[in-house]
């Protein structure tokens, strides 16, 4: 089947059209992923904070306990 001249140039531009877009499509999804990996980074580091912070104060609550108890049993001590 004999294409016209027409018919064969807007095959070509869509064509064209297509290949862009996809080139376009593919920088997207590269953005998307690096922006991922940057979210995820920053949300690791935000999560290891926390948990750093978290850490520091069961040591000084633990820390103070333990000092109040020997307080007390030191105070229980000197009573007798």
């Amino acid at each position: 089947m004999a294409r016209s001249k027409s018919t064969e140039v807007r095959v070509a531009v869509l064509e064209s059209e297509h290949q862009n877009i996809m080139e376009k499509f593919e920088e997207l999804i590269k953005r998307f992923d690096s922006f991922e990996e940057k979210l995820d980074k920053a949300l690791e580091k935000k999560a290891d904070k926390w948990v750093e912070k978290l850490i520091i104060w069961l040591g000084i609550f633990i820390g103070t306990s333990l000092l109040s108890y020997l307080g007390y049993l030191i105070v229980k001590v000197i009573e007798l």
